[in-house]
């Protein structure tokens, strides 16, 4: 990408300011499978794996460090068997590399997200032809794991929900 945007940080000229003429690079692969393992129980997976790094910014201390904000590495696999036509149960597991902090575009400030797992499962049902039904617990463990960077000169975090257990009924006609 080139003439992307980043904001100069205090100490440089115009500070403070976000303006184009940065630069970076990504080099990565994007897999994704889906099918079914037997008439009744399918799968579905993905993995992301990158390299990423800043070709030319006003800040020259930016050059060559990775992007600030972006995972890496990232995987999820979800799996649903239906019992019959009207029951079925899932699961999930989503993995996430860590994150640098820094500027709109370098990792520079030396904060880092660790890491996580999260483990997520589900039921749901069918019923008189157009409803649906399902009961979920996401964060099955109510692991601490933080979101995201709140964008900002200061490390902020946004901290992930805990464990969350709900349902929810559709209707289609």
């Amino acid at each position: 990408m080139s003439n992307a945007r980043e904001l100069v940080p205090a100490g440089f000229p115009n500070a403070g300011t976000i303006q184009a003429g940065a630069a970076y690079h990504v080099q990565g692969i994007d897999v994704g499978a889906t099918g079914k393992l037997t008439d009744k129980w399918s799968l579905y997976g993905g993995f992301v794996l990158m390299n990423n790094r800043v070709d030319a910014s006003a800040v020259s201390s930016n050059v060559g460090l990775p992007l600030a904000f972006v995972a890496n590495q990232s995987f999820n696999v979800l799996t649903k068997y239906q019992f019959n036509q009207y029951l079925e149960v899932g699961g999930q597991a989503t993995y996430r590399s860590k994150i640098y902090g820094g500027t709109l575009l370098a990792a520079n400030q030396g904060t880092v997200l660790p890491d996580y797992w999260r483990f997520d499962a589900f039921v749901e049902g069918y019923f008189l032809k157009h409803y649906e039904w399902k009961i979920f617990v996401n964060n099955i463990f109510d692991k601490l794991y933080y979101d995201a960077f709140y964008q900002s000169g200061a490390p902020f975090v946004l901290v992930a929900p805990g464990r969350v257990i709900g349902g929810m009924v559709t209707a289609r006609f």
